[in-house]
């Protein structure tokens, strides 16, 4: 290193052997200050490793980043598949609840029909009694008095076949009803095992 050199006019004032003893303490005290250029390149160079490996880091998890967006895409894409099927799956359900509806709806239009078959076997029945009222109106007191017996039975039996009909009515009438419950059932379970089969994988 070179030796400082102070001024004529430092030297002048503070005196040769100040000014020498001045130089050489800040020599020393520079010299102990002063870092090398190895140390310098030894510094910088452990700098630049360390910039390297945060690098090589850095890379490290912006690769393990790009990995999971892939996984998550993925994933995404699956779920999509899968609400595309629970879409299709709603659809297919959708189809035999109309089913359903119609059959119910062919249901009881026959009912319906049966109904007016029964309303018109009671207006026969109307008709049969009105007729045999009338001709056992007409005649004499005698055949009325010969025919009463007769007429009772008659009433008797008619009673009786109104009470058939009303039984079959009603034997139709819970036939109907459990035959309603029985597909409301099956409409039941149908859904519940189509509900459960979308959660097992």
């Amino acid at each position: 290193m070179m030796a400082v050199a102070l001024p004529e006019s430092v030297r002048n004032a503070w005196g040769e052997s100040v000014a020498r003893d001045f130089s050489a303490w800040f020599e020393a005290t520079l010299s102990e200050r002063t870092i090398s250029r190895q140390e310098l390149e030894a510094q910088f160079g452990e700098i630049r490793d360390a910039i390297v490996g945060l690098r090589s880091d850095m890379n490290e998890r912006f690769a393990a980043l790009d990995a999971r967006f892939l996984e998550l895409e993925g994933r995404f894409l699956e779920l999509e598949g899968r609400f595309d099927g629970l879409e299709r799956r709603f659809t297919v359900l959708e189809g035999r609840f109309d089913g359903l509806e119609r059959l119910f709806t062919v249901l009881e239009g026959r009912f319906d029909g049966l109904e007016r078959r029964f309303d018109g076997l009671d207006e026969r029945f109307d008709r049969t009694q009105a007729l045999f009222d009338q001709r056992f109106d007409s005649q004499s007191a005698e055949l009325a008095r010969r025919f009463d017996t007769q007429n009772d039975r008659l009433d008797a039996r008619f009673a009786r076949i109104d009470e058939r009909f009303e039984r079959l009515d009603e034997r139709l009438l819970v036939q109907m009803r459990w035959s309603i419950g029985i597909l409301a059932l099956f409409g039941s379970l149908i859904t519940v095992l189509l509900g459960a089969q979308t959660f097992l994988p």
